[in-house]
């Protein structure tokens, strides 16, 4: 599976107003899910910071993904073990 397809499936979960952005509240409340993908979420608010670059206060797609890709998040492990329980 693609890195681009994975961060959109990480991005929409995360996404939960479906308004295409992600806030801090949505970003803080997925950091469990976050920290299952590989990323270091001791520092909520540094992570939020770094992953938002424009500082609009809220993260697009594309910041989404640069951020992912810069912390090497790691999604297809979880894929694979939600495909296995669907067997």
């Amino acid at each position: 599976m693609s890195l681009y397809f994975q961060y959109q499936i990480a991005f929409d979960y995360i996404d939960t107003s479906d308004d295409s952005n992600i806030s801090f509240e949505e970003f803080a409340m997925m950091s469990n899910q976050l920290k299952r993908w590989e990323i270091d979420m001791r520092d909520i608010q540094a992570q939020w910071d770094d992953c938002d670059f424009t500082k609009e206060g809220h993260v697009s797609f594309m910041e989404f993904s640069d951020w992912a890709f810069k912390k090497k998040m790691e999604l297809e492990s979880d894929l694979e073990d939600e495909d296995s329980d669907k067997e």
